[in-house]
């Protein structure tokens, strides 16, 4: 060779007259375009400085000394120039041709690295790092290299003004990238694709730093976004802790907590109630159900209670009570669910001598159940009754109307074994063993004629009513 440009042991490139030829062990191949060999300065000061073998032929790396370009080609394996690996000419920095060095063995552009060699690390978490690239973003995962795009465009720097990357994290499908505002003070997160490409929002739009959905976020990072020195929520308030659902507030919305993992936000028509917003109602109490929670509220100073059934995200299905006061006995039915003294009277239950509407049904053949509001045809109860009395208030109900208790269907968990019916009309009480405890259900048979009375479960400190409507 008249010239030798490189040698990296294996593939080799000359200058021999006026060609350049690649070296391959003992295989000498010219470079073409066109099937045309190339000459010394057909394209003014390019030069090839590198050539590495690849499936079906080579790669051979051009650089212009005067614009600091690279352009990296695929030739067949005589040397004929088929395709461009990079997107034209590129900065030594472009990323695709970083990448290519590795091909090569060699350091190509000269920044010392054979390899991705980013401009800024933003950030690094063991797995996935982000990095400054030249004039754009790159999520590293592992030795996969993804540049940030929007509308499939790689973003650059200052293309959002002060908002800047201070995160990624992969996710199904693609990455999560954090963003932050040092202006605002706010912050977003995305979701991408597998390329790098915007697909959606996963806050509502910019937040703050202390907004319960971003912070959430912050363990799919396992990093510290806000720089709150947590990574999730930060409660600003714990409103009680009570049971297995903790109920704080963050944000200025009211955030359910159960265990360490699961978090629903409190919410009305899919927004979130935040502090403050409904008067002087509050949330005082909240506890996961089968079908999502049950959360107790208290209106201020004022004696005036209210439960809300949510579904498992937090958002407003039902409220199972009206607005009812402290010492009503259906609010105080609910306490032991929250495993809370709600209204303050220093009882978790029905206090001693309360009585509370459980539900109403009416009769069905010859039965007829008792129900505690929860579509189940069972009288519930929280404690060990000592006797069960059935009868009607001659006061408000029908008096006189037949009764006739004729068999018990069920047990009961008695302490004292028996069940009192009371029977209306004056019939006086009468008394029914139960062989058998463990159930809190029970189902009496009746007359054919239709029947209005009661069902007290006779506590040592709980009186509880249910009541029964004929048809």
């Amino acid at each position: 060779p008249d010239q030798t440009i490189r040698t990296n042991g294996t593939v080799n490139l000359y200058r021999v007259g006026t060609n350049y030829v690649v070296a391959n062990g003992s295989t000498l191949t010219t470079l073409q375009l066109n099937n045309v060999p190339l000459t010394v300065g057909q394209f003014g000061d390019w030069t090839p400085i590198g050539a590495a073998t690849t499936t079906g032929g080579y790669q051979v790396a051009w650089h212009s000394a005067s614009s600091g370009q690279y352009v990296v080609w695929k030739t067949d394996s005589i040397g004929n120039e088929i395709v461009t690996l990079t997107q034209g000419a590129v900065a030594g920095n472009d990323l695709a041709f970083e990448q290519l060095e590795t091909g090569f063995s060699q350091d190509l552009n000269g920044d010392s690295t054979i390899g991705f060699h980013p401009d800024q690390t933003i950030r690094t978490n063991g797995t996935v790092n982000l990095y400054r690239v030249g004039t754009n973003y790159v999520v590293a995962n592992g030795s996969t290299l993804t540049t940030l795009q929007l509308n499939n465009v790689p973003l650059t720097v200052g293309q959002f003004g002060d908002w800047t990357p201070i995160g990624a994290a992969t996710t199904t499908g693609g990455y999560q990238v954090a963003w932050h505002s040092a202006g605002s003070g706010q912050y977003v997160v995305w979701k991408t694709d597998s390329i790098g490409n915007e697909i959606t929002t996963l806050t509502q739009g910019a937040v703050a730093g202390n907004d319960p959905t971003f912070e959430q976020l912050e363990t799919g990072f396992s990093q510290d976004l806000n720089g709150d020195s947590t990574i999730g929520i930060r409660p600003e308030q714990v409103i009680e802790t009570a049971g297995t659902t903790q109920l704080w507030v963050v944000g200025g919305e009211y955030v359910f907590a159960v265990g360490s993992n699961t978090r629903a936000i409190l919410q009305d028509q899919n927004l979130p109630v935040i502090a403050g917003q409904r008067d002087t109602w509050t949330p005082l109490g909240v506890e996961q159900t089968t079908s999502g929670f049950e959360v107790a509220w208290k209106h201020g100073t004022l004696d005036e209670y209210i439960i809300w059934d949510t579904d498992t995200s937090g958002n407003l299905v039902s409220t199972p009570t009206n607005v009812v006061t402290g010492t009503s006995a259906t609010l105080e039915g609910f306490e032991p669910s929250f495993q809370q003294d709600l209204n303050g009277d220093g009882t978790i239950g029905l206090a001693a001598g309360a009585t509370s509407a459980i539900g109403q049904t009416g009769s069905s053949a010859n039965t007829v159940f008792a129900s505690s509001g929860l579509n189940a045809p069972s009288l519930m109860f929280v404690g060990t009754p000592t006797s069960i009395a059935i009868s009607s208030d001659a006061g408000v109900f029908l008096a006189g109307q037949a009764f006739d208790a004729a068999v018990l269907q069920g047990t009961l968990p008695l302490s004292v074994d028996n069940l009192t019916l009371v029977l209306p009309g004056g019939g006086g009480p009468q008394t029914f063993g139960t062989a058998v405890a463990g159930s809190q259900a029970i189902a009496l048979t009746v007359g054919t004629s239709p029947i209005l009375g009661f069902a007290a479960l006779d506590m040592p400190r709980i009186v509880t009513v249910a009541v029964f409507l004929s048809p």
